[in-house]
């Protein structure tokens, strides 16, 4: 089929519907690195529960059993289980108690008062953190759209290479198989038959690479989506609308999930710079305790205690540190982002080009395929009428295949590039992955 016949039934006949989408959906759904980041979502999430839990006051129940003959341990064991008596007061027995048995039980409830921010802080964390990890979800599937996308336009490419190698190798192999008959009769050149033959053996090693590269790729995209795919789109030259690349900038910069992770980094280096000056304040918490001390559990006596607790961090000689460290954190925070936009920048700039003059390079490669087209078709004639060697025949054989060789990877390099460049601008979701198949074509 030539390639206006060919680019003719390909704009007739669009791609299978909806083959993309499903080769990215079966990319999503199988994907071990997706399953990890929502499993890192529903952890943040279990730990902003767990920060939200501590501003409520703890229960917390202790028991220890000690037995010696320390004086002061007897002395005090023996009043707090309530058994002390005149016979206690004997000064041998005061210096040589003798072994004595204490079980002691607690029941504690702490209610946390000022914290000196510390709940704060790690309720913030906790919350940017949910949000961190839902967005590296939405950038891990942006990420694998983008890699499913990549392997799958790879493996049309090379399917419709080696279309085109076949027709060529088939077309070259019955001229070479006139031109050996001829050759029998003294009509071909033995010099222009071998290099014809060894035009097709470059023909046919060329088209072994592409094979190998097709099973490779099909491979790649096999592990991605968990199954073998048949792939029944082609590559067409049908552009996209793209905006000017100030356009997708600004876009990128308002969409790029990166982004969007730089600032809340940011964020969680602030409200580390705020809790570090804030941790020469005070900490403190109201408690209400129950105990029991008993030598054999006959009887348990108790007390109870209540009152409020503080913890002053005077003299802390880390605190300056700590502070510094953290205002650091905050100035590291704000250049990576700049950094990140700047390489934004950077990669919208150079898929907006790449995509640009895969476009521009199109119709004249379009043109270069046609004429080769039809350099061959006049060749064959005189070739038949011995005004041409068979040579110049398999070199016009081998331009065809050169010439439609580069306009596929042109075509691929046209979709790619969209791709890549709706990646970097953030946007390459189902709308983007629709637009592409619609512009994909179906076997002929």
């Amino acid at each position: 089929m030539s390639a206006i016949i060919l680019l003719g039934w390909l704009a007739a006949h669009p791609a299978a519907a909806g083959e993309l989408s499903r080769v990215m959906d079966a990319a999503l759904a199988r994907s071990p690195a997706l399953e990890a980041t929502r499993a890192r979502t529903r952890q943040a999430e279990a730990a902003l529960s767990e920060s939200k839990a501590s501003r409520l006051p703890k229960l917390s129940a202790k028991t220890s059993l000690v037995r010696g003959d320390d004086p002061v341990y007897v002395f005090g064991s023996l009043l707090q289980q309530r058994s002390f008596g005149p016979q206690n007061f004997d000064i041998g027995s005061l210096n040589q108690p003798g072994y004595l048995t204490n079980v002691k039980s607690s029941l504690e409830l702490g209610v946390p008062i000022f914290t000196a921010f510390g709940t704060k802080t790690r309720l913030d964390l906790g919350r940017l953190g949910v949000d961190e990890a839902r967005l590296g979800t939405d950038a891990a599937g942006t990420e694998l759209r983008a890699r499913a996308l990549e392997a799958y336009l790879r493996v049309l490419l090379d399917q419709q290479t080696l279309g085109a190698l076949d027709e060529r190798l088939g077309s070259a192999a019955k001229e070479l198989e006139e031109a050996r008959r001829l050759k029998e009769r003294g009509v071909v050149l033995g010099s222009d038959f071998y290099a014809a033959q060894a035009i097709l053996g470059g023909l046919s090693a060329w088209r072994t690479q592409v094979q190998g590269d097709l099973e490779a790729q099909k491979a790649g995209l096999a592990v991605l989506t968990g199954r073998e795919e048949a792939l029944s789109a082609t590559l067409t030259d049908s552009p996209y609308k793209v905006s000017s690349a100030s356009e997708v900038v600004r876009e990128a910069l308002e969409r790029r999930l990166e982004l969007r992770q730089a600032e809340l980094a940011g964020s969680a280096a602030r409200v580390l710079s705020r809790q570090a000056s804030a941790s020469i304040l005070p900490v403190v918490e109201a408690f209400a305790a129950l105990e029991s001390d008993t030598r054999d559990f006959s009887s348990n006596p108790t007390s109870r205690m209540f009152g409020l607790r503080a913890a002053f961090p005077f003299g802390d000689p880390a605190y300056p540190a700590r502070r510094a460290q953290a205002a650091a954190e905050v100035d590291a925070a704000r250049a990576s982002k700049r950094a990140l936009e700047d390489e934004v920048r950077e990669q919208v700039a150079r898929s907006r080009a790449l995509y640009g003059g895969a476009e521009a390079a199109l119709p004249g490669l379009k043109d270069t395929a046609e004429r080769a087209h039809r350099s061959l078709e006049l060749f064959r004639p005189l070739y038949r009428e011995g005004r041409q060697s068979v040579l110049e025949v398999l070199r016009a054989e081998e331009g065809l295949a050169r010439a439609q060789a580069a306009y596929l990877e042109t075509m691929f390099r046209l979709h790619a590039g969209y791709g890549r460049l709706m990646a970097a601008a953030g946007a390459l979701d189902e709308a983007a992955a629709a637009a592409i198949e619609s512009r994909l074509g179906a076997a002929p």
